[in-house]
C-alpha cells in the first residue's frame, strides 16, 4: 500500500493474536516503513503484552498510539501541517497612498494633552490618512455647526457625542441615527445634550460629531490589541453587539501577509455568513482584507497604537466595498519601548 502513489500515509490497526507475536507485528512494520517517505501512524491492541512491541515501534521513531482515533487524529495533523508547508506565498502589502505626517501629528497633539485616548473625531482622521473608507464626517461646537455640516454632508446623518468621560455613547442616550432633516436634527441635537447631562451630568462635553448615514450592510469588528511580547495583535469577527456574545474572533500577529488577512475572515464560525446565506448575496471580504491590510501597516508604523477597535465595520455585498461606523483609539503617551518576538518576513503562525 505505501509503494501505491495513490496513497500518501497509513494508519495501521495491528491486532496481536494467538497465531503471532505482537513483536513481530512492530518488526514488519518498522521494516516496511523506513523504506518509504510517507507517514505512518499505528494502534496496537489485543488481550497480550505489547510492552516489547511498543519499545521496538519507540526505537524505530514510529508514532503508536492507545486508541485508532488519536492515531487518526494524528495523521490528520500530519496532513493539516503539509498543507500549511505547501501554502502559496504571498507578500506583506505596503500601501503608498497613507498620510504618516496627518497621524503623527495627530499623535502628537495627544501625547502634548497627556491624553490616552484619541476621540472619535481624530480616531476618524487617523483612519482617513490610511486609506480606511471612512464615512464623511465633521465635528460640531454647536446646533449651527450641526445643521451647516449636515447641509454640507448630505441627509441622512448621524449625531454622536463626544466626550472624554463617556465610552459607550448608546447607553447614556448620545446616538441618534437616520437624522432625515433639519427639524429632526434640532430635536435630535437637543435630546442627546439633555439625555447626556441628566445621565453624565459631570461629563466634559467636546462637541457633536456628525456622520454621513451608512447603507445597510453585515456589521463586522476589526481591531488590535498590543501584546509586550507578541507586539501587535490584530482580529477579526462578526461585528455590532455580537461580538462580545457570540465571541467569534480570529487573530494574527503584525505584519501581515495577503493570505494572512484572507484566512482570518474564513477561520471564523460565522464566515457562512459572509459568504451569502439562504439567497443572500455574498459579501465583499475583499475590502474587510483590504482594511485588515491597511490597519496591519498603521499599526506597524506607530507603535504607540495601543489598542484599536472598529465596530462595526459594515461591509456590503461583494464589489461594493465597506465603511467604517465607529472607532476607538487608545495610545500609549509615554511610548515605551517594548520587547517584541517579530513576525518572520510578515508571516502569522496559522498562515
Amino acid at each position: 500500500m505505501l509503494n501505491d502513489k495513490n496513497v500518501d500515509g497509513l494508519i495501521i490497526i495491528a491486532l496481536s493474536t494467538a497465531m503471532v507475536a505482537p513483536e513481530e507485528i512492530a518488526y514488519a512494520i518498522a521494516g516496511v516503513s523506513s523504506k518509504y517517505k510517507k507517514p505512518v501512524t499505528v494502534y496496537c491492541g489485543g488481550p497480550t503484552d505489547l510492552s516489547a512491541a511498543l519499545k521496538i515501534l519507540d526505537e524505530k521513531s514510529i508514532p503508536h498510539y492507545t486508541f485508532p482515533e488519536i492515531a487518526a487524529k494524528a495523521m490528520a495533523g500530519m496532513a493539516s501541517h503539509a498543507q500549511w508547508l505547501a501554502r502559496p506565498r504571498t507578500q506583506v502589502q505596503v500601501f503608498k497612498d497613507v498620510d504618516k505626517e496627518k497621524v503623527e501629528e495627530l499623535l502628537a497633539i495627544a501625547k502634548r494633552e497627556k491624553r490616552n485616548f484619541l476621540p472619535e473625531p481624530e480616531a476618524h482622521e487617523v483612519l482617513k490618512a490610511y486609506g480606511f473608507p471612512v464615512l464623511d464626517f465633521r465635528l460640531a461646537k454647536d446646533e449651527q455647526e450641526c445643521i451647516k455640516y449636515a447641509k454640507e454632508i448630505g441627509y441622512p446623518v448621524v449625531l454622536k457625542i463626544v466626550s472624554p468621560d463617556i465610552v459607550h455613547k448608546v447607553d447614556v442616550g448620545g446616538v441618534k441615527l437616520n437624522i432625515e432633516n433639519e427639524v429632526q436634527l434640532g430635536k435630535a441635537y437637543k435630546d442627546i445634550l439633555d439625555s447626556v447631562k441628566s445621565a453624565k451630568p459631570e461629563a466634559n462635553i467636546w462637541g457633536i460629531f456628525i456622520q454621513k448615514m451608512g447603507k445597510r450592510g453585515k456589521e463586522t469588528i476589526i481591531g488590535v490589541n498590543r501584546d509586550p511580547n507578541f507586539g501587535a495583535l490584530l482580529m477579526f469577527g462578526l461585528g455590532g453587539v455580537y461580538v462580545e456574545v457570540l465571541k467569534d474572533v480570529t487573530f494574527r500577529i503584525a505584519p501581515i501577509r495577503d493570505l494572512s488577512a484572507q484566512n482570518m475572515i474564513k477561520d471564523i464560525r460565522g464566515y457562512k455568513i459572509l459568504e451569502g446565506y439562504r439567497g443572500e448575496p455574498p459579501s465583499d471580504t475583499a475590502a474587510i482584507a483590504e482594511c485588515l491590510e491597511r490597519l496591519s501597516q498603521l499599526v506597524t508604523d506607530f507603535e504607540e497604537i495601543e489598542e484599536l477597535d472598529i465596530n462595526p465595520l459594515l461591509v456590503f455585498e461583494k464589489g461594493k466595498g465597506a465603511k467604517v461606523v465607529d472607532v476607538r483609539i487608545l495610545i500609549s503617551a509615554l511610548n515605551l519601548q517594548r520587547s517584541r518576538i517579530p513576525a518572520l518576513e510578515g508571516d502569522s503562525p496559522a498562515d
